[in-house]
């Protein structure tokens, strides 16, 4: 590991009170950084995939010829080109994961469970548009989707707003808590190799966020703490005033790179989440800046570790543009073997003997109107007579003659349907959705609006690991959370719920398939066949059936319902009242009189 004193003068020395935890730190991720280094090239290069930078797991499925590519633009050639439908994938089920807003959907194992339930959805409501949550989700499902893992940690925060007061100072105005996530990059958080996937945060004895390199300034404001550069390791290494010995860093570095960001300088902030539910925030792997209870205040690793692909030899998953890599090189080879072929004969050239075309047919033949495509090639004939002997009127003909190329045969169309089936059997997408062709009009409605629905199939195995390994931990930390900040939260108030009635976590359990468009059409069609019930059977409670279908749709029924008052006319009005003020006082009211007394 780096030494921060290298670094910084005479200010990250190691404390003494944390120079056990800090050997064991840095032991911890210096056996990470071997242990998941290959893991950290693989998701490296699945991303550069998603930038159409050749990765080498392609180069020899998809190359046509031999030459090295580094990218998509060095070679006229159709097959050196990155395929493009890992982001068709990509940004297919980017669409989909994100058409609905996700929703944390609640259903009562018991009637302990309904009022908390019903609290934690109007939290939910007002809070999880205004603070940021719905983009991180978004950020969170590309990482799922492009990197393998969906890594996401339960915070609450102070929803505080400053603003300047017509022109004077500023003003601080208090919206309250709210209970949201993180989302954080899987190259940039390192996961106890120990761990077992698929139950990573309950197996981990720890958890290593990299937060990045940061400023003096920003160590300054956010701990309190001044640190110096080494004018000696600036002078030596540029502007960049850290040296990072940990390899699985560099991978993100390179990323960056690709995108046009580099040079970046600082001092490397990591935070350290360890099992007895602290979390240490240390500065270039040395210095303890901070030691605390982790936000969610959960004993343990607070996170929810989603692998988009079950690895079982890995913590990290596996990334869907690796796991697709064989049914994506079925189709790109479809697709390349038509579009080599055809780019090979727009540009083989037309090779003729040297002086066989006066100068303006040769003009007129190589014009863009008669030609704009292929080259004419003059061929000395008197050169090549020596090396392959005199030329006959058929091998002149053979000269002038453009070379055919054989047909491509309807293989290629076995490999295109193969690979797409299997893309569909992978990631759920179903062909025509994938390639946005129809080949039959389908005049059925109902058919038509069920293959629209479920372009996405929710038993993929990508929708149900973000059900299995987010939502739900998800939702079982919010729980966890509304019980421990639970005075700060009004909604509690509103709905006469007790601290007693959240404890009780069994009472309330979540329901899967909360956000997929397909999931919607049945909560509505379920919410139809209940109201129906109601309306046949007084067992059933009418009202409260119409609420269902209400929310159901995600519409807030009280915004619909109009005041009873407002329903009776004036004469029915004052009867009413007169009837309740006679009840309270004992005594008839005749006529209205004493009313407005």
């Amino acid at each position: 590991m780096a030494e921060a004193k290298k670094v910084v003068k005479n200010v990250l020395e190691t404390q003494e009170q944390y120079a056990e935890d800090i050997a064991l730190y840095q032991s911890r991720l210096e056996a990470a950084d071997t242990k998941h280094s290959k893991k950290f090239e693989a998701i490296k290069e699945s991303r550069q995939y998603m930038k159409q930078i050749l990765p080498e797991f392609s180069q020899q499925a998809l190359f046509s010829n031999d030459a090295p590519l580094s990218n998509n633009n060095q070679n006229n050639s159709r097959s050196t080109y990155c395929p493009p439908l890992p982001i068709v994938i990509g940004n297919k089920m980017l669409s989909e994961l994100t058409s609905m807003p996700m929703r944390f959907e609640y259903e009562a194992n018991g009637q302990d469970g309904i009022k908390p339930a019903k609290a934690f959805m109007k939290i939910i409501q007002r809070t999880f548009s205004q603070t940021g949550n719905m983009s991180e989700h978004l950020l969170g499902i590309m990482h799922l989707i492009y990197s393998g893992l969906y890594i996401a940690q339960p915070v609450i925060q102070k929803m505080d707003y400053k603003l300047f007061d017509k022109g004077e100072s500023p003003t601080t105005i208090d919206a309250g808590y709210a209970i949201g996530f993180k989302t954080y990059d899987p190259l940039t958080t390192v996961l106890d190799p120990n761990s077992v996937p698929g139950k990573v945060a309950e197996t981990s004895d720890w958890l290593v966020v990299t937060i990045g390199l940061k400023t003096p300034q920003w160590i300054e404001k956010e701990y309190g703490i001044k640190v110096e550069q080494d004018q000696k390791v600036v002078d030596n290494y540029g502007s960049k005033t850290t040296i990072s010995t940990v390899k699985i860093d560099t991978y993100k570095y390179e990323l960056q790179s690709d995108s046009g960001l580099d040079y970046i300088s600082g001092f490397m902030v990591r935070e350290y989440y360890t099992s007895d539910g602290y979390v240490y925030h240390i500065i270039d792997d040395g210095y303890v800046a901070r030691k605390s209870i982790n936000s969610a205040g959960i004993v343990g690793i607070p996170f929810a570790i989603c692998p988009g692909i079950l690895d079982l030899d890995s913590p990290y998953g596996i990334p869907l543009p690796e796991h697709l890599r064989p049914s994506v090189e079925l189709v790109a080879t479809a697709i390349n073997m038509v579009a080599d072929n055809t780019a090979l004969k727009n540009k083989l050239p037309y090779l003729y003997p040297n002086g066989l075309f006066d100068p303006s047919t040769l003009n007129a033949l190589a014009s863009g109107e008669a030609n704009k495509m292929n080259n004419y090639v003059a061929v000395n004939l008197a050169s090549l007579v020596g090396a392959a002997g005199y030329f006959n009127a058929g091998s002149i003909k053979d000269l002038v003659q453009k070379p055919e190329l054989q047909e491509v045969t309807e293989g290629a169309e076995m490999l295109l349907v193969e690979g797409m089936n299997s893309i569909w059997f992978v990631t759920g997408l179903n062909p025509s959705s994938v390639s946005g062709i129809q080949d039959k009009q389908i005049r059925v409605e109902s058919v038509a609006n069920m293959i629209g629905s479920a372009s996405l199939r929710n038993s993929s195995s990508v929708v149900v690991n973000l059900e299995t390994y987010f939502l739900n931990p998800m939702t079982r930390f919010f729980q966890l959370m509304y019980y421990n900040y639970f005075d700060v939260f009004k909604e509690f108030k509103d709905l006469a719920v007790e601290k007693n009635d959240i404890k009780n976590i069994k009472s309330v359990r979540v329901v899967n398939g909360s956000y997929l468009p397909s999931d919607k059409e049945t909560r509505e069609k379920k919410a139809m066949f209940i109201y129906t019930m109601a309306s046949q059977n007084q067992v059933f409670d009418p009202i409260a059936a119409v609420e269902y279908v209400f929310e159901s749709m995600g519409m807030e029924m009280l915004r619909f319902l109009r005041n009873p008052l407002d329903l009776l006319t004036e004469e029915e009005a004052m009867s009413v009242i007169e009837t309740y003020i006679a009840g309270k006082t004992g005594q008839p009211q005749a006529g209205g009189e004493n009313v407005q007394q």
